[in-house]
């Protein structure tokens, strides 16, 4: 099925149901364009949800179901876990599952580091771009250089010992202009997008167990007391150890989320050594922005604390955030920059007002697109139905959703896989009228229409492998937002 050109935007939309929706397209201004049947207002605003049009569930409705009988804080060890099998390496790609450093001795010495997509100058880019998270882990204010206790909120100069915390009321400000300055904070120092939730203690990680896969998280405890001190019963030094116990006080009930996007071009080279670039400073920029944000509250007189991975899981964070939903792929698809983000998040105490959770249309479009799945080399991805169980360990179960064996994917060439995120098509960037045409009908929520929406992102040519040298030869003045013409 083809589109012209000449065909009625504003007919073909009222068409489906959502009016006279599209005839702002061009006005960048948030509006209230329609209403949802459930009586929630649909948004447009090009700043931050690119040309989509977005519900926001503003009467109670949330975009994920919960079973609360099955569903145990993350990470919990529960006698009552179902036990897994090992999952099955796939045979064609049994190679990019060896040990990093057996594929990058490969790589690098014995082929001389001219592989394509794994070059030397690949490599050295890749490695750079982890820089500045993996030295400075420290700057997450859960603990001194030295060990021992830190107090959020304690501030650097003399003269703001004794000042109460911060009221915006003093300036003329509420606590809705207080969040709207506090996001407006976090783009500044470095975030892409950034949305407040009510903290929902469900996402927190279990004392009693770490994070799979994230060896150097260590688990949280929520405890009532307002002590604004972590301990560290046993803790020597600086670094991180098993044997120290932490908490997140009750009384800090928001949590600031930020995402980071991704470079869109760098993404499109994976498997490749660039895509790890463009997760790596993703990285680099959230241990920056998260700890920067931290400190800023704390000179407020509140407290914060600030966390990339660790602590808490960070999707159903978003999504209360306001700033995406889950994907057939077990990642945040947001509007504006599609699956190609990375999150971090801040506690704290600051009683700002929250965002709504949003509905773009991507549970029902994930339900006919199945790209992410047919370009998973690992097959971690199922092309089956939601369900209420996980496929392996590292799921935990009682969230109705896709469930993704996260064990497999993680240990696919190194961390280094983003096809999801390539070939999905929210991830395209918005530089024809028909591009932004299909955002806009995907809140239609026809499943007949997905298909076809499938199939023209499909014949527009995106998804494809971009390989390392057309990456290298670029125009470094190109922008990475993909929202832009590429």
């Amino acid at each position: 099925m083809m589109f012209r050109k000449e065909v009625d935007r504003r007919k073909f939309m009222q068409a489906l149901g959502i009016g006279a929706a599209t005839a702002g397209m061009g006005v960048s201004l948030p509006k209230v364009v329609a209403q949802s049947k459930t009586g929630n207002p649909i948004v447009e605003d090009k700043s931050q949800y690119g040309d989509f049009l977005v519900e926001k569930l503003t009467n109670g409705d949330c975009p994920y179901q919960i079973d609360a009988k099955i569903l145990g804080q993350p990470g919990s060890a529960s006698p009552d876990r179902k036990k897994f099998e090992p999952f099955e390496i796939p045979e064609e790609t049994k190679d990019f599952f060896r040990p990093a450093s057996v594929l990058d001795r490969e790589r690098l010495v014995e082929k001389g580091g001219k592989v394509p997509n794994f070059t030397r100058l690949d490599y050295a880019f890749k490695d750079a771009s982890w820089w500045c998270h993996n030295e400075a882990r420290g700057v997450f204010p859960w603990y001194t250089e030295k060990g021992g206790s830190q107090e959020l909120g304690a501030r650097d100069r003399p003269n703001w010992r004794n000042l109460p915390p911060w009221d915006p009321q003093d300036i003329g400000m509420s606590w809705q202009d207080t969040a709207q300055a506090m996001k407006r904070a976090a783009c500044f120092y470095g975030a892409s997008q950034a949305g407040v939730a009510e903290l929902n203690h469900l996402w927190i990680y279990d004392r009693n167990s770490e994070p799979i896969q994230e060896p150097h998280q260590k688990p949280v405890n929520q405890q009532d007391s307002d002590d604004p001190r972590r301990y560290f019963p046993n803790a020597t030094s600086g670094r991180q150890t098993s044997s120290r116990q932490r908490y997140i006080p009750k009384d800090m009930t928001r949590v600031i989320v930020m995402l980071f996007e991704e470079d869109f071009h760098a993404i499109s080279n994976s498997y490749g050594r660039l895509a790890s670039a463009a997760v790596g400073i993703a990285y680099s920029r959230m241990a920056f922005t998260a700890s920067t944000m931290a400190r800023f509250i704390n000179h407020l007189g509140w407290r914060a604390i600030a966390s990339g991975n660790g602590e808490g899981l960070n999707v159903p964070m978003a999504i209360d955030a306001g700033l995406g939903q889950l994907g057939r792929n077990g990642i945040l698809i947001t509007p504006k920059y599609g699956p190609r983000v990375r999150i971090a998040k801040v506690f704290t105490d600051m009683p700002l007002a929250t965002d709504s959770p949003i509905d773009f249309g991507v549970n029902e479009f994930c339900e006919v697109c199945m790209l992410c799945a047919d370009h998973c080399p690992s097959q971690s991805i199922t092309k089956g139905d939601k369900s209420w169980d996980g496929l392996c360990p590292g799921n935990n179960p009682g969230v109705y959703k896709w469930y993704v064996q996260t064990e497999s994917c993680n240990a696919f060439n190194d961390f280094s896989c983003s096809n999801c995120k390539k070939v999905c098509p929210f991830n395209k960037p918005n530089n024809s009228w028909l591009h932004r045409l299909i955002r806009q009908t995907i809140l239609a929520r026809s499943k007949s229409l997905d298909k076809v929406m499938v199939s023209m992102d499909q014949m527009s040519g995106y998804g494809k492998d971009l390989s390392a040298t057309d990456f290298w030869k670029m125009d470094p003045g190109k922008t990475i937002t993909g929202r832009e013409p590429v």
